[in-house]
Order: structure tokens, then sequence, then C-alpha cells
């Protein structure tokens, strides 16, 4: 009785940890690519020359340039932060609304803030210590790096902020037997997120090399976001509820192989240089 316990449970969690696994790999090229594009878009909106491809974005235009302008710095490398801030809070709203979710929507939406958040909010960190556009904006701006320090805290409040919310989210659609005293158990907590977590980052890894440091960076801050659903407690207060999703199915298994055509077509369209406008 007890071996059949086990196996059901060991089931469960490793369909868990793969329907996760590429849910969050999904989202985390889908975040990248869309990031990627929204510069791209400015750039050619400003004239200024980049091609997009696995090893990021690549300006052609030099920076001495006078096409780079204050205007044309400050909307190019903002464009990213400010996208991702938004995708991040869409997503969660889609979250929210959909009260009943399939098992696989239900973590691709959760990826989705993530990684969106981890975008907008790491980027002000990672590039800000880096020297890369957020440093270039700051410079124009003549901010001096007491700022840049405060607005790294800041930055990294708000992804911890945005831990508490996506958290209680978390809890709000988890499955009693998958809590105990209203907490995520360590198991489900593992093999539902840090794993998978783990695992997508280093796909992204191989995937791109080591030209990607930087952006790799600013996702493995999704960590920041994943850390307080161990100790939040979601509110009990007003009507609102989120019904825990449905048991993996047939469904879910078409999904996910959908999604897995969707990483290999995103990996063939990043494998070529993207460049505006498209020919």
């Amino acid at each position: 009785m007890r071996s059949s316990k086990k196996n059901t449970n060991l089931f469960s969690y490793t369909e868990t940890f793969f329907t996760s696994l590429i849910t969050g790999s999904v989202a985390l090229w889908i975040v990248y690519l869309l990031s990627g594009l929204v510069i791209l878009y400015f750039s050619y909106d400003f004239n200024i020359q980049a091609h997009f491809n696995l090893a990021g974005i690549h300006f052609v235009t030099p920076d001495t340039n006078p096409l780079w302008t204050r205007d044309a710095i400050i909307t190019i490398f903002l464009s990213k932060v400010i996208f991702c801030f938004f995708n991040g809070l869409f997503f969660m709203l889609l979250f929210v609304v959909l009260r009943r979710k399939s098992s696989s929507l239900s973590l691709f939406l959760l990826w989705m803030m993530v990684f969106s958040f981890a975008n907008a909010f790491g980027t002000f960190i990672v590039e800000g210590l880096m020297k890369g556009g957020i440093y270039k904006v700051s410079q124009m701006l003549h901010v001096g790096t007491a700022v840049l320090v405060i607005v790294g805290a800041i930055s990294l409040y708000l992804l911890y902020l945005s831990g508490v919310i996506v958290g209680k989210l978390i809890l709000l659609n988890t499955k009693k037997r998958e809590k105990r005293h209203g907490q995520l158990l360590s198991r489900q907590y593992l093999f539902s997120f840090i794993f998978p977590w783990i695992g997508a980052i280093l796909l992204f890894v191989l995937t791109t090399g080591s030209a990607q440091f930087s952006q790799t960076t600013i996702f493995l801050m999704g960590m920041i976001i994943l850390l307080p659903v161990l100790w939040v407690k979601p509110s009990h207060k007003g009507n609102f509820r989120l019904k825990p999703p449905h048991a993996f199915n047939l469904l879910d298994g078409i999904t996910l192989l959908l999604l897995l055509a969707l990483i290999y077509l995103i990996y063939l369209s990043l494998k070529q240089d993207i460049v505006l406008p498209l020919v």
C-alpha cells in the first residue's frame, strides 16, 4: 500500500515537473523574443540599424553616430522594461479573471508573470551594474551613482513585492492536499517551481551560450519572485476565490506538445538574424 502511494506521488511530482519545465521554458523564450522585438522596433523607428538573434540585440549603428540622440537612447533602452512590466500585469489580470484553469495554462500564466517582472525590474539592477542600456540612460539623464544605487534598491523591493502578489495567487490556486497549514508543501514547491526554473534557465544558457550572460542574470532574478510563496498567506477577506486547476488530462498533453513546437519555432526564428523591416 505504501509502495503504491509512493509511486503515485512520484508520478504526480514528475508530471508536475515536466509540465512546469515546458511551460516555464516557453514563457522565458516568449518574454525574451517579445522584449527583443520591442527594442528592435524602436531602434528601427529612430533609423538605428540593429539585428536580433540568439545572442541578443546587436546595434550596427555605432555609438558615436548622431542618430543616437537623447530621445533615442532613453526610448530604446527603457522600452523593454516598460513592455515587460505591463506584460506581467496583463498575465496577472488574465490569471485572476480565469477562475478555473487547466494545469498547463495555470503554470504558463504564472511563469509569464515571473519572467516578465524579472525582466522589468531585474534589468535596472543588472544593466546598471554591468554598464548596459540602463547605465547609458542614467548617463544621458545625468543621474549619479547614488541615484542609480537607490533605483537598484527600489527594483529589488519591487521584485519582492511582485513575488508576494504572485505567491498569494499561487496559494489561492493550489489544491488543499498540496498545502499544509495553508502553506505550500516543500516538495510541491521544489517540483512545481524551483527545479523547473533551474531547468528553464539551463536550457536558455545551453542554447544561447555565454553571449547572453546579462540576460541570463536578469532571468535569475526570478528567484526573488519565487521565494515569498514560502511565507506569504493568501487574504481570506472578500469573496474572491480561485478554483484549483483541473487534473492533468489529454488537453494538457496536447497543449504541452504545441508549446514544445512553439519553443522550436522561436529557436528557428532567432537562429537567423531578425531585422526590420522584415523581408
